[in-house]
């Protein structure tokens, strides 16, 4: 499944501030979940569609999270970014992609 993704070590101290310039899935998800995601089968994630520019995401415990961003069907170019709002550090640079529209979903 075609995404934005960034990865980092985080606790529930955290506070990621996705911002995104469109309609957009915003998902946080542990390294399991996360190979799940990209394999199309049913995973476990914090967020869902985001119909503002900003959402915000916190993880539930210590650990390697990811933070991924779709298009679900519809598909087109994005551009998302993301902060730590504990830190106030970037997550990475800014990242945009034309992503091939393909079913966002969540059980």
């Amino acid at each position: 499944m075609e995404h934005l993704h960034w990865e980092t070590d985080a606790s529930p101290r955290d506070t990621f501030a996705v911002t995104v310039d469109r309609l957009a899935y915003v998902w946080l998800m542990d390294d399991d979940n996360y190979r799940k995601y990209c394999a199309d089968e049913s995973h476990d994630s914090f967020g869902g569609i985001q119909d503002a520019k900003l959402a915000l995401l916190k993880p539930n415990r210590r650990g390697r999270w990811h933070i991924a961003v779709d298009v679900g069907r519809s598909g087109g170019p994005i551009t998302a970014s993301v902060q730590n709002r504990a830190t106030g550090q970037a997550l990475g640079a800014p990242q945009s992609k034309y992503l091939k529209g393909a079913p966002s979903k969540k059980p």
